[in-house]
């Protein structure tokens, strides 16, 4: 079945009401469902990401460790990430995406035919949401489940 994601937005008290065994978040808040992303993958984007300075690390990302359940974890999304995601603009989602793909981390977990389309689709959503976060003042987060 292998890694299934789900990068959400909340509110801090929003996210108090997650509990593990629900499915993950898609049926409570909106939603961007991916597989096989994790915190090193989400670490790389921001550096495929152009003309950003500041760059997430993996230690960023699991710093923001909220919830463990053991076999389903929740982390916020870096602000930084999340800042950069907001600025994207629509021209530089396919270029982004196809840098992404080329990372070695997705290229151990993706066929080459299809990465670079899907991380395109994948990207833009994530973009979409991001804006919507800074819109109704929430944070990103992702829920992973094993």
């Amino acid at each position: 079945m292998g890694l299934l994601t789900g990068v959400f937005i909340a509110t801090d008290k929003e996210l108090s009401s997650l509990r593990p065994g629900m499915g993950g978040p898609a049926s409570r808040f909106p939603t961007v469902q991916a597989k096989q992303l994790d915190p090193v993958k989400l670490a790389t984007l921001e550096a495929s990401v152009p003309h950003r300075p500041d760059s997430t690390s993996v230690a960023d990302v699991e710093s923001g460790l909220r919830m463990d359940w053991g076999e389903e974890f929740v982390y916020r999304v870096p602000q930084s990430l999340a800042s950069a995601l907001t600025e994207l603009e629509p021209g530089e989602i396919a270029c982004c995406a196809a840098a992404w793909a080329e990372t070695e981390e997705w290229r151990r977990d993706a066929p080459a035919a299809t990465r670079g389309q899907d991380l395109a689709r994948l990207l833009g959503d994530l973009c979409l949401l991001a804006r919507r976060a800074r819109h109704e003042d929430k944070a990103m987060y992702v829920w992973m489940s094993l």
